[in-house]
């Protein structure tokens, strides 16, 4: 069973922690409900005693029921150094002074509470501070965001930008609520040191999509493509501009290139028959801006071609008649230069390698085939050994 998020207590209904039916999504996060239990959603991060083991589909944002009972029955137990009432289940993590409050006492006492990590909670006289230069707190008296006079210590600094200018703390908490993924400074744009300096601050920043994404809706108008015929007045559709039916000469056709224009089948000189009144047609628009006619694929006339692309190909009418490549750096007999210096001495070339890269290589499916190879190999061998003996007792 999924919780149920309200917008504020039923009658007779007060939060399980602290007592109160007080409504503040931005200090004390939404109101949840599960079977008979009422809280504020920060009490359950804040909580020391109580961890996320569950599932969203089976209690209140992976907190357990369960465990939520168990965690208000031991804050019954626990007085609040503030008012003096049990249910303080939030205590302060410096390791020396134990202070244990409920949250609205603690933010009314100036506490910190970081959303992020341990989720460690800070009271007023072991928080961490934000060091501001003077200057910039003698020369700002108003929110950059509300345009609102400052309060005493409920404004932040971003260090991001190290801007002169100040936020109310309400404010950037504000803007994360409404921003989700999206939330960075408002002064220079940052979305890293203004993310971690606003966590480290006690900042809460949801893991969510920006608000106007996740209203309903909020995608429908990349759907809604509203285009009318080019033509206007000339249009020969005798229902309008704007009339358009699928499987008829009436269906308008967006432009290929920009989908912002169309026109209709019938209107168009293009309209390819026989193909269920489909064609691939570029508004006036797109096609001055390519240069191209509208439907017509522009063609380079012979004259207009220069003489540094023209390209001979030589015709090849049968198999015999081959084209002789010659390298450039090849040097034929007559083109040696018979100068006095000396001709580099060539390497030693061994004649059985040349005659044995000249063998094609025959892969046998067969035993005869394999003893053909055999035969033709040593045939080979004898031939050149023939050939060996009177190219070496010639000279002699």
């Amino acid at each position: 069973m999924a919780y149920i998020k309200l917008d504020e207590f039923p009658p007779i209904k007060s939060c399980n922690f602290c007592q109160s039916r007080h409504i503040d999504d931005i200090e004390l996060g939404e109101i949840a409900n599960l079977k008979n239990i009422y809280c504020h959603y920060f009490f359950l991060l804040l909580a020391n005693k109580v961890a996320q083991r569950g599932n969203d589909d089976q209690c209140i944002l992976r907190f357990l029921a369960n465990d939520i009972k168990k965690e208000i029955l031991r804050g019954k137990m626990i007085i609040c150094h503030y008012c003096k009432k049990g249910g303080a289940t939030i205590e302060c993590s410096d390791k020396k002074y134990k202070c244990k409050f409920h949250l609205p006492c603690g933010l009314e006492k100036n506490s910190l509470h970081q959303f992020f990590g341990q989720l460690r909670s800070f009271c007023s006289s072991h928080r961490l501070k934000q060091r501001i230069p003077a200057q910039v707190v003698e020369s700002e008296s108003d929110c950059i965001v509300c345009q609102t006079q400052l309060s005493s210590t409920s404004f932040l600094w971003p260090e991001c930008c190290k801007p002169s200018a100040l936020i109310h703390r309400r404010c950037q908490q504000k803007m994360t609520l409404i921003r989700g993924y999206s939330f960075k400074c408002p002064l220079c744009n940052d979305d890293r040191k203004f993310l971690d300096q606003s966590k480290r601050l006690g900042i809460y920043i949801p893991e969510q999509e920006p608000s106007w994404e996740r209203e309903e809706g909020a995608f429908e108008e990349l759907l809604d493509r509203r285009i009318s015929c080019e033509l206007g007045t000339n249009c020969t559709c005798e229902n309008g501009t704007s009339y358009s039916r699928i499987g008829t000469p009436c269906k308008l056709e967006p432009c290929n290139l920009c989908g912002s224009n169309g026109i209709h089948l019938a209107c168009s000189t293009k309209r390819v028959l026989g193909s269920d009144f489909a064609m691939p047609w570029s508004c006036e628009t797109c096609s001055s801006a390519t240069s191209n006619s509208p439907n017509e694929a522009r063609v380079i006339p012979e004259a207009e071609a220069s003489e540094d692309e023209e390209i001979d190909v030589e015709m090849i009418d049968s198999d015999d008649e081959k084209p002789t490549l010659l390298s450039e750096s090849l040097i034929l007999p007559d083109q040696y230069d018979h100068s006095n210096t000396e001709p580099e001495p060539l390497e030693s070339v061994d004649r059985l390698d040349i005659l044995r890269s000249q063998v094609p290589i025959i892969g046998p499916n067969s035993e005869d085939e394999l003893e053909d190879v055999h035969s033709i190999s040593s045939r080979m061998k004898m031939k050149f050994l023939h050939r060996a003996v009177i190219t070496f007792l010639v000279p002699l």
